[in-house]
């Protein structure tokens, strides 16, 4: 290759990286949404899906916790900028004599090894900062099991829970969610040593998508995490398994069946012995 041929070509290559850096430095910054909600002691104190701009290197929870401190009027996370969250709208730590309560947090479910300084986050992860007495007054986590709910009513409440043995050694179970509040639509229940609570018969009957919460607590700290403010379940008309039939119309129908067979047999008890 003749030597002008070869600048021109170092020239061409300088150009365009030129241009791709030009393009680069004026390239819009990548956003991500997260969702953060923050369970306080006796309820839910902010809830919102929150688009963050990532400039330079991966956000962390620390950066999404001091970023709505100090963007969201409605609530003050104290020591989030600090790498330790010690109050947040001035419910702080260490308001029992334990010395073990206070701040704690999930990321997409799981409590993370690292703290709020070091756990990464990206686009579309769920954040719960929530208050709770765990390693002394205990905290459940509840998932909801409603595969039974349009056969006989029924919703079971469960906790993966972590214990630990002599040598410190974590064991994870699962276990149910024994003697929690739960609150579906304007009726509250109370679940079973099995976790379960059934539907009474009026909601039962219905087909309607009702609010459900749940709450439990020990000397004014919760024990169990909330669940989102806007959870939902989706009754429909319970509906016997065996004939496809409405249970409530059924049970109606064998009501008057039984009623016609006594009436009947009264009648000729009646002929029988009242000749």
């Amino acid at each position: 290759m003749k030597k002008g041929t070869r600048l021109l070509c170092l020239f061409i290559s300088v150009a365009i990286l030129a241009v791709l850096g030009a393009v680069s430095a004026f390239a819009e910054p990548d956003q991500i949404e997260v969702s953060l909600r923050i369970e306080g002691v006796h309820a839910n104190l902010y809830y919102k899906a929150v688009t963050l701009t990532v400039e330079g290197d991966p956000l962390t929870v620390q950066d999404l916790l001091t970023y709505v401190d100090e963007t969201e009027a409605e609530v003050t996370i104290t020591g989030a900028s600090a790498g330790y969250v010690t109050a947040v709208n001035g419910e702080a730590s260490a308001q029992t004599q334990t010395g073990w309560d206070g701040w704690m947090f999930r990321l997409n479910g799981v409590a993370p090894a690292t703290g709020i300084d070091s756990t990464l986050i990206a686009d579309g992860d769920e954040v719960v900062l929530y208050y709770s007495d765990e390693f002394v007054t205990g905290m459940q986590y509840p998932e909801m099991d409603v595969s039974h709910l349009n056969t006989n009513g029924e919703i079971v409440f469960t906790s993966l829970d972590t214990t630990y043995d002599a040598q410190w050694n974590p064991i994870v179970e699962r276990c149910p969610v024994a003697g929690m509040t739960v609150t579906v639509g304007t009726v509250e229940y109370v679940t079973d040593a099995e976790g379960k609570i059934t539907l009474d018969a009026e909601q039962r009957n219905k087909t309607a998508n009702l609010p459900l919460s749940v709450s439990r607590e020990t000397d004014g700290i919760p024990t169990v995490l909330r669940l989102a403010p806007n959870t939902t379940i989706h009754v429909n008309k319970v509906i016997n398994p065996n004939t496809g039939d409405d249970l409530f119309v059924t049970a109606l129908v064998s009501v008057l069946a039984m009623a016609a067979s006594l009436s009947a047999a009264a009648y000729v008890i009646r002929k029988a012995y009242c000749r």
